[in-house]
């Protein structure tokens, strides 16, 4: 959805209703600035922001923590979205797969868990850690774990956070986005090598 309107017409208090509304109807909402630091070209720094940014009804603190915390690894929405990440469909690379299921199994590991939950929070992760910790519950080699681009990464995290957001309970996701007009203050030509 599309909104747009001259300064003072009301766009940022529209997004401030919508904000509200989907955080009463239990969604996670976030709201990102399209600027020179976000640019909207830049998925990872999109990520980023809308993950920095996140209101989730009923919690404070990081965002991806808090939310992987109410996982119930017992629930049918948890299994639900643990066959969707292993699917072939989930379009996810192995380093996903294999964090949810240390992330379930590695409660005597603090560290790696905290790794893991930054990893889903954009924060880098070594093949490594999760190599020795797959090494810690006797699953190694169950992944081909290899680097991802970082632009690709970041289109994953959308889709994983939205997946594990729903797992967690929540209504979904709302991102709001303001001053997309900016791209349209780009010449042709700085839009062809920006997007």
């Amino acid at each position: 959805l599309l909104i747009s309107g001259g300064f003072g017409a009301g766009k940022s208090h529209l997004l401030d209703y919508l904000e509200h509304l989907s955080v009463e109807k239990n969604f996670v909402c976030s709201r990102v600035v399209i600027s020179k630091e976000t640019p909207l070209f830049d998925p990872a720094k999109v990520y980023l922001a809308a993950i920095d940014g996140a209101v989730v009804p009923g919690l404070t603190g990081e965002t991806i923590p808090e939310i992987a915390v109410r996982l119930q690894p017992n629930s049918r929405a948890y299994a639900g979205f643990f066959e969707w990440a292993n699917s072939r469909e989930s379009g996810l690379s192995d380093l996903f797969k294999a964090t949810i299921l240390l992330y379930e199994r590695l409660n005597n590991d603090p560290e790696l868990v905290d790794q893991i939950t930054k990893f889903w929070s954009g924060e880098r992760l070594a093949l490594i850690r999760i190599r020795q910790g797959l090494k810690q519950i006797n699953c190694s080699g169950m992944f081909a774990l290899k680097p991802v681009k970082i632009k690709d990464l970041a289109l994953q995290r959308f889709i994983f956070a939205s997946r594990l957001m729903l797992a967690a309970g929540y209504s979904g996701w709302v991102l709001l986005m303001g001053e997309i007009e900016l791209v349209g203050r780009y010449s042709l030509l700085q839009r062809g090598r920006s997007y």
